[in-house]
């Protein structure tokens, strides 16, 4: 049901109610375009004031969750289960198991840093692009502060935890 709502002095608006106390019961809002459909859920968990966000759009082959906002605040893209692999996350975005969709951070489409995963087993690759070269500088900790490798509490500028291995020239200085 539709109903106007002025429940506080400085909220009103248009509520869309589904009365149900049922887990998984949800109120949306529909959007069509030709043939393309699209919707706004929000998807009660059964429990209290509890419910989950979900964007949904229908691309005609996978129609389903896009973008996922839980309860917790944690956000899920092409996901709706946001995952804490190795700790705690608030965004999680699942590329699928391809090795080749990365996450891009861009400006236009001059320069952009990309993450992707580079192989199976835990292999990523972190790389910058200027236009269609894969190249630009990647800094980390340029504004100070030190860089771990294998360790969470790095007390110099690059601190490796185990061996490395360089295949050019390395120049060590003690100034």
């Amino acid at each position: 049901s539709f109903e106007s709502v002025s429940d506080f002095s400085c909220f009103s608006g248009l509520l869309i109610n589904n009365t149900s106390s049922a887990h998984g019961s949800y109120a949306n809002l529909d959007f069509r375009s030709g043939s393309a459909d699209g919707r706004i859920l929000y998807s009660y968990n059964g429990t209290g004031n509890s419910g989950d966000f979900h964007f949904i759009t229908d691309d005609t082959a996978s129609f389903g969750t896009k973008l996922f906002i839980g309860d917790s605040g944690n956000v899920g893209i092409g996901t709706t289960t946001p995952t804490t692999v190795g700790g705690t996350a608030k965004l999680t975005i699942d590329v699928g198991a391809t090795t080749n969709v990365p996450v891009t951070i861009a400006n236009g489409t001059t320069d952009a840093l990309y993450i992707r995963r580079h192989a199976s087993s835990g292999k990523y690759q972190l790389q910058t692009t200027v236009g269609a070269n894969n190249i630009g500088d990647l800094a980390l900790q340029a504004y100070g502060g030190n860089v771990g490798v294998g360790e969470v509490n790095p007390t110099t500028k690059l601190y490796v935890a185990g061996t490395f291995r360089a295949t050019g020239d390395a120049t060590f200085n003690s100034d």
